[in-house]
């Protein structure tokens, strides 16, 4: 059985205490004297930003757990150091109760459920949470075939003998994994500005676009002043 699930991601840090830690280390800086509130903490930040005064960013961490695929993982891994915590791939396919648990990508058209393949003298249908999907395409049946002799290929490997770490290697890219990622303010602003460009990966797109949309509601005195513009002319910028 193969799983699709959908790409996503968990705030892990409490938005409020981001701000906070930003008016202490800027009243430090100007030697102001106050208690700290989220008032405050909004006030002073939204002054950093039109002077470019970022340091006080670098130190403030936001931790985010990302749920992907591997190979959108290894896009984002391309392109931004960080201490990333990776789940291992066993944990969603051996271990899973559903089968593999994979990501689809935006061009196959997969909604969440569960997949198996039927073949017949006909050709190959598809099951789709127990019942017979007529309106799949050629295309999504080829995907999830792909997927399910790449799944049963490892369980193989597995019962022969084969250890999990080296049994995986047949395993596809699509297979759901999760990262933990801590960065810095700072950091989260540049990753934000560079996976929103229009030649991002489309998994990754979807999942920063949506992770910028609550950064901005919930923390707008640090990431209100990164606007949304057409993906024709770079996607976020200042």
């Amino acid at each position: 059985m193969i799983e699709v699930v959908e790409p996503g991601f968990e705030i892990l840090t409490n938005p409020a205490t981001v701000e906070q830690y930003t008016e202490r280390r800027r009243r430090v800086w100007h030697k102001l004297m106050g208690w700290i509130n989220e008032g405050l903490a909004k006030h002073f930040t939204r002054i950093a930003r039109p002077n470019h005064r970022e340091s006080m960013f670098e130190r403030a961490s936001i931790t985010i757990k990302i749920i992907c695929s591997h190979a959108a993982l290894h896009q984002l891994v391309r392109y931004h150091a960080a201490a990333y915590s990776q789940g291992g791939r066993r944990q969603f396919c051996g271990q899973s109760k559903h089968g593999q648990q994979v990501i689809c990508p935006p061009y196959v058209g997969l909604e969440p459920g569960n997949y198996i393949p039927v073949y017949s003298e006909n050709g190959v249908r598809l099951l789709r949470d127990g019942e017979i999907w007529e309106a799949a395409t050629i295309q999504q049946c080829r995907w999830i075939m792909a997927m399910d002799y790449a799944y049963s290929e490892y369980l193989r490997e597995c019962k022969e003998g084969v250890s999990i770490q080296d049994a995986s290697y047949v395993l596809p890219g699509a297979t759901k994994t999760e990262v933990v990622i801590p960065c810095s303010v700072q950091q989260w602003r540049h990753i934000l500005r560079v996976q929103n460009g229009p030649h991002v990966q489309g998994e990754l797109q979807r999942i920063f676009n949506d992770l910028f949309e609550d950064f901005e509601e919930l923390m707008p005195a640090i990431f209100g002043n990164l606007r949304r513009i057409s993906f024709d002319n770079g996607g976020i910028t200042w």
